[in-house]
This record gives C-alpha cells, sequence and structure tokens, in this order.
C-alpha cells in the first residue's frame, strides 16, 4: 500500500495540478444510562504503534490499514496505565475536557462524532491539515485521523476513543442470556461496519474527480488555514484520494460501487427488521451509533442524496437523527 501512495504522489507531481459546526453544550446524564456496548478498545501508548513511524504525505497516507480513508484509522490498541489510573475517578460521571482533532468529512471521526453527541458529552474541534497535519504535531507523531485529547490525556484511533469514552459513562453490568445474545448481534454488525460499509466508501466518494472535489469542500471553510492550504489540501486531496479510490474498488472487485452500497445498506435495514426501532431495540448500540456516523460522513455529498433515494435507510436514518440529538460540540477551531 505504501508504494501505492509513492506511485500516486508520482502521479500528481507528473500531472502539475495547481494548487493553491454550532455548539450546544449539554449534559453528560440523559443518554449514559441507555448506551451500551459490548466492544472494549483502549488507548495504548503512542509509542506502540508501528504505524507512528511512517512518514511522508501522500505516502504515509496511502499505507492506512483504513479503507475507508488514507488519512484515518481505526485497529486494535490496549489500555495505557494512565486510563487505568484514570477510571476510577471519571466512574464518577465527571464530565471530561474533550477536543478532538479530525477532518470533518471523515467516517471514523464521525463515528466519534456520533457517540459524543448521543452521549451529551461536550468537546472541542480542531480541524486538522489533511497534508501538513500541523495541529497535531506538537504532541503527538501520529499520522492520521482521529485523535482525541480527553483531559491530559491523548488518545489515538476511533475504537480506542470510542472505548476510552465509554469508560466514562456508568453503563449497566448485568446479563441475561438474552443480552448476550443482542451483545454477539451488535459484535457481529460493528464488524460488519468496518469490513463491508466501510471499504464501500471510497469507492462511492471519491467515485469521480468531481465527486472527489465536492467531499473536498470542506477544507475551503473548515479551520484555520491560509488560503492557499485550503486550495491545497482541497486539490491534492481529492486527486489523492480519487486515485486512492479506484485501487481499492480493483483491490476488493467492486464492480458498481452504487449497487455494492444499496445492497449493504439493504441488509442493514433487514437486519434491524420492522419490529424495532434499532439494532439495539429501543435505543442505539454501538452498531447502530457506527453506522450512522459513516452514514452522517456522507451527507451533502452526492452519494448521500443517491442512497436516500435508491434504498430504504431513510426511516431508520431519521429516528437515529432524532435519538442522536443536536451536536454536543462546544468550539471548532
Amino acid at each position: 500500500m505504501l508504494q501505492r501512495g509513492v506511485r500516486a504522489m508520482r502521479v500528481l507531481r507528473a500531472s502539475s495540478v495547481g494548487l493553491t459546526r454550532p455548539a450546544a453544550s449539554r449534559s453528560l446524564a440523559p443518554n449514559a444510562a441507555r448506551f451500551s456496548s459490548s466492544r472494549s478498545r483502549f488507548p495504548a501508548p503512542l509509542v506502540a504503534s508501528p504505524l507512528l513511524q511512517r512518514a511522508g504525505l501522500f505516502a504515509a497516507a496511502a499505507a492506512s490499514t483504513s479503507a475507508a480513508c488514507a488519512f484515518c484509522s481505526s485497529s486494535n490498541v490496549a489500555m495505557s496505565p494512565v486510563a487505568e489510573a484514570a477510571v476510577a475517578e471519571k466512574a464518577a460521571g465527571q464530565q471530561p475536557t474533550v477536543v478532538l482533532y479530525q477532518y470533518e468529512p471523515c467516517p471514523y471521526c464521525c463515528k466519534v462524532k456520533a457517540v459524543l453527541d448521543y452521549l451529551n458529552i461536550p468537546y472541542e474541534v480542531v480541524e486538522v491539515n489533511p497534508l501538513t497535519k500541523k495541529e497535531t504535531q506538537a504532541f503527538t507523531s501520529y499520522r492520521k485521523v482521529p485523535v482525541c485529547r480527553i483531559d491530559d490525556e491523548v488518545v489515538v484511533d476511533s475504537s480506542a476513543i470510542i472505548s476510552r469514552l465509554r469508560e466514562l459513562v456508568v453503563a449497566p453490568t448485568t446479563a441475561s442470556n438474552e443480552d448476550e445474545a443482542a451483545l454477539a448481534e451488535e459484535e457481529q454488525w460493528r464488524q460488519w461496519v468496518d469490513q463491508k460499509l466501510i471499504i464501500l466508501t471510497p469507492p462511492n466518494i471519491y467515485r469521480s474527480v468531481p465527486e472527489a472535489l465536492q467531499a473536498f469542500d470542506y477544507c475551503l471553510t473548515e479551520g484555520k488555514f491560509t488560503p492557499m492550504e485550503r486550495r491545497l489540501s482541497k486539490y491534492a486531496g481529492a486527486v489523492v484520494m480519487y486515485l486512492i479510490a479506484k485501487r481499492s474498488k480493483k483491490k476488493y472487485g467492486i464492480e458498481d460501487e452504487r449497487q455494492s452500497l444499496y445492497s449493504a445498506l439493504d441488509s442493514w435495514v433487514a437486519a434491524v427488521g420492522d419490529d424495532r426501532a434499532f439494532l439495539g431495540g429501543a435505543e442505539p448500540n454501538m452498531a447502530d451509533l457506527s453506522v450512522f456516523g459513516v452514514l452522517r460522513a456522507m451527507h451533502g455529498l452526492d452519494t448521500y442524496e443517491d442512497m436516500m433515494r435508491e434504498t430504504a435507510i431513510e426511516p431508520w436514518f431519521s429516528r437515529m437523527t432524532a435519538k442522536v440529538g443536536s451536536s454536543s460540540r462546544t468550539a471548532s477551531n
């Protein structure tokens, strides 16, 4: 994948391409008691990640194991001593101070934001320059997003961040046979998100150069970038992701990206069924939030409009939108 990223950079150079959300602070309590999940992934010391030694702009981006975003990441990590020491203090329900370093449309970042919003945890957002990563260089050599500051702790990787946030919420500890079956179903569909749904994301949102540019329009408005940085991020990022999306489509044998996405969403709707509002029942579980986060990342894009028109996902998505509620984001930088 690294070699592919290097080739993508060479293509970019050869082409000589010319380059130049409102806050609503809420309490932690309302959704905390309803939140449920079986999956635990915890933050490790940053030096534990082999990704940290990978440098370069597009080469490092293309080396990502994430099929959804070459600049994003999701993987398995273990709990750090800092996190262990903080569990007892946070179990009392004290609101953490959360700063999320992100790209606005990144599906992994949107997964984290869906959990923060659902749990009513206030958080500040810092938009990261997708090419330079200058916003996070001062405190981590991790080259992807999301990166999250939770009080004095730096947590990388979306799954690790979500697991750390779960530790700050009082969750039910009892389990019955029925609960175990529900948790197994939840885990199955969480894996489906990472192994199926997210794989279909880049071939769809970066399907053509115009759609890739559309996906990077956020660079022109989000974050504190110079005019040159905004244009460079939009055009260079769009070209790189368009090339990577084409390779992903070939790698996974995706013939028709739209139809594959529609089929995947139909499978999800069938799994939820007609007898329950969410996969988690009356309340969303982690699988619901994961799917919702990925789909919400497509909002405003052609892919979003197409999937709402061509599939039966809209009723579930509307219920999730109402349940997650307005953003608990307090500031954007």
